[in-house]
């Protein structure tokens, strides 16, 4: 019992060793020389241009966030089947920045009125990093839909009985931070 644990210790301490050694020899080895090439005709090591490091966040750009509310009325002529449902979906895309575009989803279950008026609100949370948010566009579109669930068997399909896409206007620039902008629109469907 007595050398099997000897021999068992052994084992342990040796493997631990590699992985020390291994560690160091890395740390070691990143620390050496100086990046370059050696002419061997001249004899002249020339060191390699270390590239500048770019500014990961430039000075004049700065975060945008806020709450964007998307209020679509309904009037639809198109009949609800009978355990059919009213969604609606909206997409805010801010474009033309230097910093790069973005771009928020929504979507909601409509609220019938009455007759046959329906509402759909949407709430989009933005958080976004723009240099030029003064004459950044930003492009909004909604949908609207009635769907119908069908169940044959142990099969279930979802089926588009109507759907109506929209894009507003664009809009120049874009809202001071924390701020709510409210769009409203009406839709027939």
């Amino acid at each position: 019992m007595k050398i099997s644990k000897t021999i068992f210790v052994a084992v342990c301490l040796v493997v631990l060793s590699q992985l020390v050694w291994s560690q160091q020899a890395v740390r070691r080895d990143a620390a050496r020389g100086i990046p370059g090439y050696l002419d061997p005709k001249t004899g002249t090591f020339t060191t390699k241009a270390q590239p500048q490091a770019e500014e990961a966040n430039p000075s004049s750009s700065a975060y945008y966030y806020g709450t964007f509310k998307i209020n679509l009325t309904a009037t639809l002529t198109t009949a609800v089947p009978s355990g059919g449902a009213v969604t609606c979906s909206s997409d805010v895309d801010e474009y033309g920045d230097p910093d790069g575009s973005y771009s928020e989803k929504a979507a909601a279950v409509a609220t019938h009125v009455s007759g046959a008026k329906w509402t759909c609100d949407m709430v989009i949370p933005y958080i976004w990093w723009l240099g030029g948010a003064a004459t950044d566009a930003l492009a909004v579109s909604y949908s609207m839909g009635i769907y119908e669930a069908f169940t044959v068997g142990s099969t279930s399909t979802i089926v588009t009985v109507r759907q109506s896409s929209f894009d507003a206007p664009a809009i120049v620039g874009v809202p001071a931070a924390g701020t709510t902008t409210t769009l409203s629109y009406g839709v027939d469907l």
